[in-house]
């Protein structure tokens, strides 16, 4: 019994985590943009909330014009970078030279891990 008792408390634990994995805009609040760095106060496991950020250029490139994941340093070829909730908005450069508007939904990619955030 114990066992079985021990067995699902590790499954909620697990799907208690998991349950965080992106979407972090749920977690999380006062949402701010200073350059390419997020800002935001999310919450821990116990529902304290502490501040955090994550440079957004380390995993989000222009890619032809287009805000892409898996790429880096967006800001240095976009302009009028905003933030509305989870989704980041920009002009940016195509190869050409023109510019594109573009927007990337962030909750697609990141996380809030017991109060950090982190890239999935």
């Amino acid at each position: 019994m114990k066992k079985m008792m021990v067995c699902v408390f590790l499954f909620m634990a697990g799907a208690a985590e998991s349950a965080m994995a992106g979407n972090f805009s749920h977690s999380c609040e006062e949402l701010t943009l200073q350059g390419s760095r997020l800002n935001a106060e999310c919450r821990k496991r116990d529902q304290r909330s502490q501040p955090t950020s994550l440079n957004l250029d380390k995993k989000i490139g222009n890619l032809d014009g287009t805000l892409s994941w898996g790429d880096r340093n967006f800001s240095q070829s976009c302009s009028h970078i905003t933030l509305d909730g989870a989704t980041l908005t920009a002009v940016c450069k195509r190869r050409d030279g023109s510019p594109n508007q573009t927007s990337l939904n962030l909750d697609e990619g990141i996380d809030n891990t017991n109060g950090v955030l982190r890239f999935d």
